[in-house]
């Protein structure tokens, strides 16, 4: 039997889109495990796919049954593996303050809830008889995951990278003292400093964007915040004005209106403001060689 474009959308969209970019370059072994095993479920599909003329429709179904299911159970192995990494690397955190600690705290427990999801999914399936409650518990868990699932983690993601910058940012503080330290020693005994200087300056001022940037992502992290009373109140007077009769006006807005960068955006920049002020540390660690020989 020929699998049907339809199952493989909703079988296989693991394969083909589950696996989230967000992720990628901070896994774990088990995240990078899970996602092989999810390759190989898509392969064999295909496979069963094109062993029609050999098996009998009755070896097809239950071939494709059970190969199906085992999709649907790597997809959940998967998200389990990502909320394993994030929630290490949420708890790992250094220096959160006090209103972003109960956001973490917050991050932290629908993460448990999600966990708790998973459990019940996996339940369902393994209780699974036929082919269509295979595919009626992939649909629900793609839903899941394009919807809740990807809207929280993105903001963890963006919680997470912003916290870990502003500790990078600390530990290249620390290192551009140091060097400056050794280039004001340098100067004292007249020594030609014009190259390492210029490479100094250019990492001083990368950082000093990246701090910048960094703060800037930070604060917009209180987007995450739970609202307060008094913010709740005055978003429902405001929705009550908005509600009232009024004269008819017309909102003429920009042609071009201008989008605020999200928080991932910033950090970005961030990020890269970062990686030129390494680059620039590497070449003034090179042009000193020659002045401390």
């Amino acid at each position: 039997m020929k699998t049907k474009p339809f199952q493989k959308t909703v079988i296989l969209f693991v394969a083909l889109g589950l696996i989230s970019p967000l992720l990628v370059g901070a896994q774990s072994e088990a995240v990078r495990s899970a996602r092989e095993e999810l390759v190989k479920s898509s392969e064999k599909l295909d496979e069963l796919s094109a062993s029609e003329n050999v098996l009998t429709p009755e070896e097809a179904t239950e071939q494709e049954f059970r190969t199906s299911q085992a999709a649907v159970a790597g997809a959940i192995s998967l998200t389990r593996a990502e909320i394993s990494d994030l929630r290490d690397g949420l708890s790992d955190l250094k220096n959160v303050e006090a209103d972003f600690a109960l956001l973490r705290i917050a991050f932290l427990q629908t993460l448990n809830d999600y966990d708790d999801y998973l459990t019940k999914v996996e339940q369902d399936l393994e209780s699974t008889l036929t082919l269509d409650e295979v595919r009626s518990i992939a649909k629900t868990f793609k839903g899941w995951r394009a919807g809740s699932y990807d809207q929280e983690i993105i903001k963890m993601i963006n919680f997470r990278v912003v916290f870990q910058m502003k500790s990078i940012l600390k530990k290249v503080d620390e290192r551009i003292s140091k060097i400056s330290g050794e280039i004001k020693r340098l100067k004292t005994v007249k020594m030609k400093t014009a190259g390492p200087e210029s490479f100094f300056n250019q990492a001083t001022a990368n950082i000093k964007l990246g701090r910048e940037l960094t703060s800037r992502a930070q604060e917009a992290l209180r987007a995450y915040l739970p609202k307060t009373q008094e913010e709740l109140a005055a978003e429902t007077i405001a929705a009550a004005a908005l509600a009232e009769p009024t004269t008819l006006t017309l909102e003429v807005k920009p042609k071009d209106e201008v989008r605020k960068p999200t928080v991932g955006q910033i950090i970005e920049s961030a990020s890269t403001r970062v990686k030129d002020a390494y680059k620039n540390l590497i070449d003034l660690n090179q042009s000193l060689k020659p002045l401390l020989k």
